[in-house]
């Protein structure tokens, strides 16, 4: 069902070429290589807009073209579709599901394409988290959609740096505190303002930020150069100095999980 939904992703932002030059459909757990992610449980879809010129006309051209693909996943999604979130707000459709589609158009950076700038944010996540700048890092304490997400990327970047990973129980504890992450309200959308508990508040000051540190204190041993990172959720643009090896190829090991994800 991956392949049928990536296939779908790709095929609707062809049909739509000048207008939309390319969509990514990342989950963020590709990468990961024990469990179990099955389609039907899940409940949010992400899809990453190229488009020539940003706006909410080309997303929602873009959301036509992908549900009247005729691949399975999208057939799926119809029957679950509940709500489709986009810089506009929260538009309801027309099933009872459960499942939420956010559509964001990002700002690629010239001579990079949507997919190498996506692996260069997530590679570059722990400098970002490490100095407050990641979007979420700026609603952790308000919003627990800000923390799933925060979360997620702890367990990404322990994959992704083996030999500096957070220990197992903790990494337990996390996915636990992902799966109790309240989601946005069935009935109108919105998405919950949930102060952080006093165990999340300690979880981030004992656990993710030291870990991040940790990470983004060895992306600065080496050569350092400065790169511009796209914060794909607020679209706003960092420069960081960064060991550029290191960067490159833990942003290929991301890419390289996207690519390769074909779980059934």
């Amino acid at each position: 069902m991956y392949r049928s939904w990536r296939n779908s992703v790709e095929a609707a932002a062809i049909a739509l070429r000048p207008a939309i030059t390319s969509a990514i459909a990342p989950f963020g757990f590709e990468g990961i290589k024990t469990g179990s992610f099955a389609w039907s449980k899940l409940t949010r879809f992400y899809i990453y807009l190229e488009c020539s010129s940003a706006g909410h006309v080309a997303e929602g051209d873009y959301v036509s073209s992908l549900l009247a693909q005729a691949e399975a996943a999208v057939d799926d999604l119809r029957k679950r579709l509940r709500y489709l979130v986009h810089k506009n707000g929260c538009t309801r459709q027309a099933s009872n599901g459960e499942a939420f589609l956010y559509i964001k158009s990002v700002s690629v950076p010239e001579g990079a394409s949507l997919l190498q700038t996506y692996g260069n944010y997530i590679a570059a996540t722990p400098l970002l988290i490490t100095d407050g700048k990641l979007y979420e890092s700026t609603r952790f304490d308000m919003y627990p959609s800000a923390r799933r997400y925060i979360y997620q990327l702890t367990i990404m970047n322990s994959i992704l740096h083996p030999g500096l990973s957070v220990p197992d129980d903790e990494l337990a504890t996390l996915r636990a505190l992902i799966r109790d992450c309240p989601d946005r309200n069935l009935e109108t959308g919105d998405s919950p303002a949930v102060a952080a508990t006093r165990r999340e508040i300690n979880l981030l000051n004992t656990v993710i930020l030291p870990f991040h540190r940790r990470l983004a204190t060895h992306f600065q041993k080496g050569e350092g150069r400065e790169k511009k990172i796209i914060d794909l959720h607020s679209n706003n643009a960092f420069q960081v100095s960064i060991d550029n090896s290191l960067h490159h190829s833990k942003s290929q090991a991301v890419i390289s999980a996207y690519r390769q994800f074909t779980q059934a």
